[in-house]
């Protein structure tokens, strides 16, 4: 089967590489994680701050529910186009001249989204025992980058400029132009070259990358005040998750070598065709089945200073998953034709069974199983509590391996957090690196005495709001955090 990775694009435009702090929502809008996130909100970023909680030191049990965020990002488009276009008016079909303006738009352009939702979190901290943490959490991650070529391949199929000749409704053959009428255009119904002047995908995907990874985790992790010396607190942690992989798509260079891989769950309902035929790792029937498992685990320190200087390093999410279901594999072949129109509209995912039927981009072979690594980092940063109303601080980032959900560049940042009430507290930082440019974040908490309740909303990027160019849509959201 000729299958495009479209079909992946569409699901992550419409569902809103990686958040570096999940859906915390606590300190998403400071820009930086590592010393200020405690109780089960420490998992996957630093297991060791489960040890303390220099806020409130009477609550025993903290838990929240359906904590979440979301990000959108791209270089390629302004605010405006991605707010009303790509996110609200999807379902909107593109004119000719607006196929090719998608592909100009996305040419050498990053598009990077993100989701994650806690589904569940609990946290018990004891004096002598330390803090014991779960959590149950989904985290869906996307990052593309198309060359020229790609892009006109992916929005305008068969009408792109790559295809010589084009094959018309009347069963006419005419040369492929740019002074084409919109009529003729309309009758296009194939694209192909002649004989020795295709291209096999691999060169004609030249700096293209395109990565996905929605996993669910069930976690846990426990730290504990390890020893005392002098006015300085030794805090250590670990964590463990156990992973269920639903979507893997990794198409791209690595190593020198061009290579493509994707796994979907059943609950995409992509027809792989005679693909699946032999394809040892397909799945029968439908539904939210996991094509993928693995174990990864986390492991942090932390050191507090006479309870106001906090310095803290994490090593999170080393391990690796295994993907057994629905595994496919791209074949480097010579694209010769293209029966495919291309992107109509940007909900690319209601267009699946055009895009991923024979009339795609990718010829596929079913292969057994994938063993990847998942998106370790390394992270560090230090913070300072001032008078128990403000906290500020830096964070660095930096990704252990090029996997899909990692970092492509290490990410640094510097914010804080002011309650000029006790019932209050605003957020501001900024962040540079990673998977966007530089972003502004913003963002505000509520909460009841002593930490009873929390709630709050943040924004990861308050420039986006400000300007037209390099937008990101973003917010992230809690309302069900308490402590007991």
């Amino acid at each position: 089967m000729r299958h495009s990775t479209s079909l992946l694009l569409g699901l992550s435009t419409l569902s809103v590489m990686a958040q570096t702090e999940g859906s915390n929502f606590t300190v998403s809008g400071t820009g930086i994680a590592t010393t200020l996130v405690s109780d089960y909100q420490s998992i996957g970023i630093n297991p060791a701050n489960l040890g303390f909680d220099l806020k409130y030191e009477d609550p025993r049990f903290a838990f929240g529910l359906l904590e979440m965020s979301y990000s959108v990002y791209t270089n390629g488009v302004t605010r405006k186009v991605l707010r009303k276009d790509m996110l609200r008016d999807f379902d909107r079909t593109f004119t000719g001249n607006e196929q090719e303006m998608a592909a100009q738009n996305f040419t050498d352009a990053d598009l990077a989204v993100n989701a994650d939702v806690r589904l569940f979190g609990f946290a018990f901290q004891h004096d002598k025992a330390g803090g014991f943490a779960v959590q149950v959490a989904d985290r869906f991650q996307w990052s593309s980058f198309f060359n020229a070529t790609t892009a006109e391949l992916l929005f305008q199929g068969r009408k792109a400029d790559y295809f010589s000749n084009l094959q018309l409704s009347d069963g006419g053959i005419i040369a492929n132009s740019s002074g084409l009428s919109e009529d003729t255009l309309a009758m296009v119904v194939r694209g192909f070259n002649n004989v020795g002047e295709g291209r096999n995908i691999s060169q004609l995907m030249d700096d293209t990358r395109i990565a996905l990874n929605w996993t669910r985790e069930y976690a846990f992790s426990w730290g504990r005040r390890m020893f005392v010396t002098g006015p300085v607190e030794w805090q250590g942690g670990i964590g463990f998750r156990y992973l269920q992989g639903f979507a893997h798509i990794d198409i791209g260079e690595k190593d020198g070598k061009w290579q493509g891989f994707s796994a979907l769950s059943p609950v995409f309902d992509v027809d792989y065709g005679t693909a699946a035929l032999n394809n040892p790792s397909a799945l029968n029937g439908g539904g939210m089945k996991p094509v993928g498992s693995g174990f990864s685990g986390d492991v942090g320190i932390t050191a507090v200073v006479k309870e106001v200087l906090k310095v803290g390093v994490a090593a999170t999410n080393l391990g690796s998953m295994t993907w057994n279901g629905n595994v496919y594999k791209a074949k480097d072949d010579t694209l010769y034709s293209l029966n495919s129109p291309g992107f109509t509209t940007y909900n690319f995912f209601d267009q699946a069974e055009v895009i991923t039927s024979d009339l795609g981009v990718f010829d596929w072979d079913g292969v057994k199983e994938r063993q990847v690594a998942t998106p370790g980092m390394l992270r560090a940063g230090v913070s300072y509590m001032i008078k128990e109303k403000a906290e500020v601080g830096i964070d660095l980032i930096v990704p252990l391996n090029e996997v899909p959900g990692n970092l492509v560049k290490p990410q640094f940042s510097i914010g804080g957090e002011y309650s000029p009430v006790k019932f209050m507290t605003l957020q501001m930082g900024v962040i540079t690196g990673g998977n966007y440019d530089t972003r502004l974040p913003m963002g505000i908490l509520f909460r009841m005495p002593g930490g009873l309740w929390e709630g709050g909303v943040a924004t990861r990027d308050m420039l986006s709001y400000f300007g037209q160019n390099t937008p990101t849509v973003s917010l992230c959201v809690g309302v069900l955090r308490f402590r007991l």
